[in-house]
């Protein structure tokens, strides 16, 4: 059968994701690891899916070491939540995924692997809401809330796409 997205649970002995409206980041040697990605994507997936069940969502990634793996991780996991996932088939800057889900009429959001400004020893996830601005605080809030305490073994089917090359279009 189909796997779905989980209803999880809180245990004391994972790490406390704290989740912002600028999204979260850790240190790769710290609590930026594929367990957590996946906590955060369930819950981001399990957020989008409650209000937008159905909806496009676009992930990114940067050119850190693991970035395109993580996307995936969390493309797959947030497609187990009846969302539609659409995942970068190349590295793009922020700017880009935040154009492309703006200019999607059926996204609802946009999750970016990256750690932003911080060193190269930095993972994260930055997330976009539908016109490709910072999400709220109510938004942030129910996503925290819904962080579980074990990663989920769910998984969907995701696609690829480009889209850096529209933004870049546009910008001529």
């Amino acid at each position: 059968g189909a796997w779905r997205c989980g209803k999880g649970s809180r245990v004391a002995d994972m790490s406390v994701i704290r989740f912002g409206v600028e999204g979260w980041r850790a240190r790769v040697d710290a609590g930026f690891d594929r367990a957590n990605v996946a906590r955060l994507a369930e819950a981001l997936g399990r957020t989008w899916a409650s209000r937008f069940s159905g909806s496009t969502v676009l992930v990114g990634f940067d050119t850190r070491r693991d970035s395109e793996r993580m996307a995936l991780l969390a493309g797959q996991i947030m497609a187990a939540c009846e969302l539609s996932i659409v995942v970068s088939d190349r590295p793009c800057p922020l700017p880009a995924l935040a154009w492309s889900a703006a200019h999607d009429s059926s996204c609802v959001g946009a999750v970016m692997v990256t750690a932003s400004g911080k060193s190269h020893k930095h993972g994260g996830i930055l997330v976009r809401q539908s016109d490709g601005g910072p999400v709220n605080e109510s938004f942030a809030e129910a996503v925290e809330r819904r962080v579980a305490g074990h990663p989920t073994s769910a998984r969907g089917q995701i696609e690829r796409a480009d889209f850096v090359s529209g933004y870049v279009d546009a910008l001529v």
